[in-house]
């Protein structure tokens, strides 16, 4: 299960996010801001490609 976290935080550029089981997150990690322009961007593209793939997939259909 955290694999799949991780890469999920890792496709949005958010990896530093993540706390391992047991961390005491430190003030400076949690107040870090987040870039939500590039997150959008990313999500943006991400849901293009999968729109596209669907579209091709149902094509032959």
């Amino acid at each position: 299960m955290n694999a799949r976290v991780t890469d999920f935080l890792s496709g949005f550029g958010l990896e530093d996010r993540l706390l391992e089981d047991g961390e005491t997150p430190a003030k400076e990690k949690l107040t870090q801001p987040i870039d939500y322009k590039r997150v959008t961007k990313i999500l943006q593209e991400k849901r293009m490609f999968s729109l596209d793939w669907l579209k091709t997939a149902l094509s032959d259909i």
